[in-house]
Parts: C-alpha cells; structure tokens; sequence
C-alpha cells in the first residue's frame, strides 16, 4: 500500500516546522539569558546604568545588584526594611543581656517571689535586732 504524496508532503511540512520551532525556542532562550546577564550587570535603580561587575553590592534585603553609589538600602528603598531589621535586633541584644546579668528568664536563679520572701525576713530581722539594741539602751541609762 502506497501512500498518496500528498500525506508525505504534510509530515514534511510539519518535520520543518517543529525544527524551525525548536530553533525559535534555542534562540529565545539565549536571548533571554543574554538579557538576563545583560541586567545583573547594571544597577538596579532607576535612571542609573552603572556597571556592577567589578564593584557592585548585593542588597540583603530585597536580594537586587547596586552600584556603589546606591548599595546604601535607605537609597534605594529599603530604609524600612532596615528599621525592622534593626529593632528585631535589639530586641534580641536586649533578651540575652537580660539574661547574661540575671533577668527574669535567666536559669538557676531565685525567682522574684522568692527573692521578695528573703528580703522581707531580712529586714524584719534588721528591725528586730534595732528595737533589741534601743530596749537595751533605755534600760541602761534608767540606771
């Protein structure tokens, strides 16, 4: 059984057109590197077209390339992301030097209702023995 050529024509046809697509496709992708590597080595910020591959920083914060002059994050926009950073850091800093010097959530060390008893009996002691010494001096100079 022979086939009409009409049908030979056709896979042809559509052999040429999946090369040509697969070619297309090879081709956008290396456009679209090309254009990838082309805006990594700029600056990010607007209007500005500096050149970052030698010296150019990488914000932590919004993870974009700057050149030197718009590395700073309060520059280029991300001032208040910084504000956040930075109070969750002194938080932080304020809880482990709370700890360190013997804070409420330090290990091992009387708790403050504890700590409150044991003065409390202290300073009952103090006034005890003071009235002691003044009951002894009264008695002393009746004499």
């Amino acid at each position: 059984k022979k086939k009409p050529s009409g049908e030979k024509d056709t896979k042809k046809k559509k052999e040429k057109k999946k090369k040509k697509e697969a070619a297309d496709v090879e081709e956008d992708f290396d456009a679209l590197l090309a254009e990838s590597v082309k805006i990594d080595s700029e600056c990010r910020m607007s209007k500005c077209s500096a050149s970052v591959k030698m010296l150019g920083g990488d914000c932590q914060f919004c993870m974009k390339r700057f050149c030197r002059s718009h590395a700073l994050p309060e520059i280029h926009g991300c001032g208040d992301a910084v504000k956040r950073f930075a109070r969750k850091e002194a938080v932080v800093a304020g809880q482990r030097a709370a700890g360190q010097r013997g804070g409420a959530f330090s290990a091992g060390k009387p708790s403050s209702a504890a700590k409150k008893a044991h003065l409390q009996r202290k300073l009952h002691k103090q006034l005890d023995d003071m009235q002691h010494q003044r009951a002894t001096k009264t008695s002393k100079n009746e004499k």
